[in-house]
């Protein structure tokens, strides 16, 4: 699968993508600064962000967003789970081989 979420800065992001590599809860994140538009308690918003594509199993979640969640500055966090349909074989054992 690739959760995905996003940070309001890059520190905070390099945090969440370092913890979740050390746990080796996922193989790889992606890093990118994005513009979101939104909104957010009656208003329209927007804002820099930092979004990140976390590559992992789906067997592993509900680890990873209880991670997320533990550094996360956000009230409300982004944080989406969807399923890798088809890929590179080589690159899909490469995860399984990574996550634990």
């Amino acid at each position: 699968v690739v959760i995905s979420t996003t940070t309001s800065n890059t520190k905070e992001a390099k945090r969440i993508a370092s913890s979740l590599l050390a746990l080796k809860l996922c193989a790889c994140v992606q890093m990118m600064p994005v513009e979101s538009y939104y909104h957010w308690k009656e208003k329209v918003e927007n804002s820099k962000e930092i979004l990140l594509l976390i590559k992992t199993k789906a067997e592993k979640y509900k680890e990873v967003e209880s991670e997320i969640l533990k550094i996360h500055s956000y009230e409300t966090p982004e944080i989406l789970c969807s399923d890798i349909i088809d890929g590179f074989s080589g690159y899909l054992q490469w995860i399984n081989e990574e996550v634990k």
